[in-house]
């Protein structure tokens, strides 16, 4: 199993023109409050660094989306906690990468889905319970990894 560093991750996630140390202290940061998850010991000792499971680079991905949606550090919502544990469930329980990540939210129910691109408007039409959606296209964030090769 391939792993990488805070700094591997960084790399791969900055967007353009930002600082790779401040992507890395995000990382340590969504480390530090419990939304991704290195290998091993999350303090692993000086000189040593953490090491991350590749699927921490598409958890990481789409927390810079969410981060980027929601205009805050997702962390500072007191309902995020619970998205982000469902969010790593439904992520990697499927292969098929050419599906949509709905985060939905109204007043304190939220929900997580993941649908394919045909199914959305069925399934957006058939939520009432739900006001307000983010969506992410999980293809187009696979692509942007997949684009350093890498990672591949």
């Amino acid at each position: 199993m391939r792993t990488f560093t805070v700094t591997e991750i960084a790399e791969r996630i900055a967007r353009k023109g930002e600082k790779l140390e401040l992507v890395a202290d995000r990382i340590r940061n969504w480390t530090k409050d419990g939304l991704l998850e290195p290998t091993g010991d999350k303090n692993p000792g000086t000189g040593r660094s953490r090491q991350y499971p590749e699927k921490a680079l598409i958890e990481a991905m789409v927390l810079l989306e969410l981060m980027d949606c929601l205009g805050i550090q997702p962390i500072k919502a007191r309902w995020f906690a619970g998205w982000s544990k469902a969010a790593k469930r439904v992520l990697h329980r499927s292969e098929d990468r050419k599906k949509y990540l709905i985060f939905s939210r109204s007043g304190a129910v939220t929900g997580i889905e993941l649908r394919d691109p045909k199914e959305l408007l069925a399934w957006l039409q058939a939520s009432p319970e739900f006001a307000s959606h983010i969506i992410i296209d999980l293809e187009k964030l696979y692509a942007c990894l997949e684009q350093n090769p890498e990672t591949a």
